[in-house]
């Protein structure tokens, strides 16, 4: 009998508590949601490194946000940094805005309206009243070919208004390496002192650019004469003419300290080579390095013995860091037909 009544009452439980479950549903925890930055952001500030959220009015944020979406590695910060100065740098790249600068200015504000479909124009914050001007530049209006330049450049804007100072040296189209010469030759910075040199004999003008947030600037330009060095190094080849294929020996006698590391040729047909070193034990070793090329094509060339600036040990990653090459010594080739 007390069998019967213990299944009688698990048979009532058993249906009680599904009707229980349903008439108080389990309820789960709520998680705050955070508000995002749009992924299309309406710029209206030059932003550069050392700039943040306070002075920008939160556009740097905005700036990263963007960055992260195109699929760049970019923390939200809120600091303009190496990092996003790098990314930026990158995305003119690919949008084809130069100079490269890593800041952003009118032309890469618009890639980035371009990116996003912006249609609507910014519309600018208030702004000081006044002007932005260059209201001098002292430097060097001659060198030698290799010296290093400073010029000091002085500029005046409204109380409180910071500037930007853009460089073109006058030679960036004579270099076949455009993201090397771009961050070298054309670049933003708030400093007033820059230092450049010059690896070919000519006559330059340096246009220096001042700006600021609101898109106001100032340009003024100097120019420069750089003459010819004596070159401390000999670049040879022999035979300098022939036909095709013409088998050239080239010689160079470094007896001057240069790291022999360093040293290239551009043999002037698109190919370049690494010279090989002539070990001796009775000075001078005449030449002391030769390198050896095969020019299969008629036509004139132009052999350059090339000295690596910031030189790279192989398998580091530093190959950025170089600027231009230093030409140490020329040879002109012609090679005729048969």
């Amino acid at each position: 009998m007390n069998l019967s009544k213990t299944l009688i009452a698990v048979a009532l439980v058993s249906i009680a508590l599904p009707a229980v479950a349903q008439t108080y549903p389990y309820s789960y925890p709520t998680y705050p949601s955070y508000p995002t930055v749009s992924s299309c952001p309406t710029l209206y500030y030059n932003l550069y490194v050392g700039q943040s959220d306070r002075s920008t009015q939160g556009q740097v944020s905005a700036l990263q946000q963007f960055l992260s979406t195109q699929g760049y590695y970019q923390p939200v910060t809120g600091y303009f940094g190496a990092m996003t100065r790098a990314n930026v740098a990158q995305f003119q790249r690919a949008q084809s805005v130069y100079p490269i600068t890593g800041g952003v200015g009118p032309l890469t504000r618009a890639a980035i309206a371009r990116v996003c479909g912006a249609v609507v124009p910014p519309v600018p914050p208030p702004q000081p009243t006044g002007s932005v001007s260059i209201t001098g530049v002292s430097g060097p209006n001659s060198l030698t070919v290799g010296q290093s330049g400073t010029w000091q450049v002085s500029t005046n804007a409204p109380q409180g208004t910071p500037i930007s100072l853009s460089v073109r040296w006058g030679d960036e189209v004579q270099y076949p390496y455009p993201a090397s010469s771009a961050a070298q030759s054309a670049y933003v910075s708030q400093q007033n002192t820059f230092t450049h040199s010059y690896q070919t004999a000519g006559t330059y003008t340096i246009t220096f650019t001042a700006s600021d947030q609101y898109g106001r600037s100032n340009s003024s330009s100097v120019t420069v004469q750089v003459s010819g060095a004596a070159t401390t190094v000999g670049f040879t080849a022999t035979p300098t003419q022939g036909a095709a294929p013409l088998y050239v020996n080239f010689g160079i006698n470094t007896t001057t300290g240069n790291d022999m590391n360093t040293l290239s040729i551009d043999f002037g047909d698109g190919q370049t080579g690494k010279p090989n070193t002539i070990y001796c034990f009775a000075a001078p070793c005449n030449p002391a390095m030769t390198a050896q090329h095969t020019y299969t094509t008629n036509g004139t060339y132009t052999a350059k013995l090339l000295r690596d600036n910031n030189y790279c040990q192989p398998g580091m990653y530093c190959t950025l860091m170089y600027r231009e090459p230093t030409v140490l010594g020329v040879v002109v080739i012609t090679v005729t037909s048969q």
